[in-house]
Order: C-alpha cells, then structure tokens, then sequence
C-alpha cells in the first residue's frame, strides 16, 4: 500500500516505483544577483500532479523528510533543491533502486563532486 494512514507504512518500493512514472530529476539555473553573468545550476527532485494527490504528496515529503509540497487549484507539487537534502533521496535510491535507466543515470549524477559542474 503506497498511502496509509500512519507514514512507516509507506512502501519504499512503491515510493521507488512512483518515482519512476511521475518524478523528475533535473536542474534549475538561476542568476545570481549582484552580478551580470553569474548563474547557478541547482540540483532538483520533484513530482507535479492533479491536487488530489496532495496526500500523497505530504506523505512523500513526510517518507523523506526534507522538501516542500505546494497547492494550487489544480495541481500539486513536491519539491526537494538543495544539495544536502538531495543527498538523503540519493541515500533511498541506492537502497531501493530505480529501474529507469535515465532516472538511474540522473539520480546518481547529483552526486558528482562539484568540482565535475562547469560555472558560466
């Protein structure tokens, strides 16, 4: 069962294969104020869906506990952005791993070493 009324009966497998139809890993750039050509590449985790799946969005961010889930009229949205909280979904994946191999390849290039992420 993939929602219950109690988070410790969240199936991580479920988690796992939700992850695979509706998450999306990716990256954000944004523009560093101050200055003229500076941006930043932000890693990103998240899901949007119908709002009627909020619940279950709020049992995710509860499962992981790092994000944040939003609402609006129509959908909802997970989202997890910054570099020590992608981590700890880093940790659920290598436990549980995803079966798509572009999100296999995504998830586990967040945890390159800085160093690997050319700046503009």
């Amino acid at each position: 069962m993939l929602v219950s009324d109690s988070i410790e009966n969240l199936n991580p497998w479920a988690v796992t294969g939700l992850t695979d139809a509706e998450g999306y890993f990716g990256f954000t750039i944004t523009k560093k104020s101050g200055r003229k050509l500076a941006f930043e590449l932000k890693p990103r985790f998240s899901f949007h869906m119908h709002s009627r799946d909020y619940d279950l969005l709020v049992n995710l961010k509860e499962f992981f506990g790092v994000g944040n889930v939003s609402l609006n009229a129509k959908s909802s949205y997970y989202s997890v952005g910054s570099k020590e909280d992608i981590a700890i979904i880093i940790q659920h994946f290598k436990l549980f791993p995803l079966l798509c191999s572009c999100s296999i390849d995504k998830c586990y290039n967040f945890s390159a070493p800085e160093s690997s992420i050319r700046r503009i």
